[in-house]
């Protein structure tokens, strides 16, 4: 059984009850071969009529740049739709990867 940081990525899609927000919360290890998951959950969430998508990556022990440029165009997807778009608790390994990526503010607000 995998544990730790050699978990295999994942990812999980939760519409909230209010029915225009959505939850993208992904974990494990977020390689290159989990960017097309992310980015079809991400689209379809942004244009399936959520006014709000936060993505939690509070679990992500790894984030490859794969996924940091997916996040970064969901996020002007999310923009041009008119849909809030941010990226919530990156701790670790990922939060270092947006700082030195220079991308933490642009996703995850100040």
């Amino acid at each position: 059984m995998a544990t730790g940081d050699d978990r295999p990525g994942w990812i999980s899609v939760r519409r909230r009850p209010d029915g225009r927000s959505v939850l993208v919360v992904a974990g494990g290890r977020l390689e290159r071969l989990n960017r097309p998951q992310l980015a079809a959950a991400l689209h379809a969430a942004i244009t399936g009529g959520a006014a709000d998508v936060e993505v939690d990556i509070g679990r992500a022990t790894v984030i490859d740049p794969a996924i940091v440029r997916a996040l970064l165009d969901a996020r002007e997807l999310a923009a041009v739709r008119g849909c809030r778009f941010r990226v919530r608790d990156p701790t670790g390994l990922p939060a270092r990867v947006l700082e030195r990526t220079g991308t933490r503010v642009a996703l995850c607000g100040r």
